[in-house]
């Protein structure tokens, strides 16, 4: 948030509207029973009050390919629940790795975080927030400008700290 990578987190952190859940299971069984859970418990909840949400995972995924299994289960089960059109799910990871990439790639950072997670979206919120954004076709973009010229060095230091 402090580089800005994404122009619409402020806001609902501000307003206090972010949900924030923190999953203890450690096996992806358990994990990926937690996370649909809360998913029928998000979408129920009011969009004005909890706008966003986290899922974090401090205890289990640890190995990337095992949080990705989680999220594609996740992503099918999104469909399934006919939640497709109404929420969807960003990743983050704490070896994030975009496919084509090197592990030490500064675009990877724009998705690494301490733990593993699942950033809970309300599509409707984030087409508003697209429409009233300049450009937002060039986010990526800017990220991955942003992260190159502060350079790996300082990255690693700030999601450390």
């Amino acid at each position: 948030m402090g580089l800005g990578l994404c122009p619409f987190a402020n806001e609902p952190l501000q307003r206090n509207c972010v949900r924030f859940q923190v999953c203890q299971q450690q096996s992806s069984d358990e994990i990926f029973a937690a996370l649909l859970d809360e998913l029928e418990q998000f979408v129920s909840l009011d969009a004005v009050a909890v706008e966003t949400g986290l899922f974090i995972v401090p205890n289990g995924l640890a190995v990337f390919d095992d949080y990705l299994s989680v999220l594609y289960a996740a992503e099918d089960a999104i469909q399934r629940m006919h939640l497709q059109g109404v929420i969807q799910l960003a990743s983050f990871h704490p070896v994030y790795c975009f496919k084509g990439a090197t592990v030490d790639d500064p675009v990877n950072y724009t998705n690494r975080s301490p733990y593993p997670m699942f950033h809970v979206l309300r599509e409707a919120s984030l087409d508003q927030a697209l429409r009233a954004y300049p450009n937002p076709e060039r986010i990526p973009e800017r990220n991955i400008e942003t992260l190159t010229a502060l350079g790996l060095a300082a990255i690693r230091q700030r999601l450390e700290g």
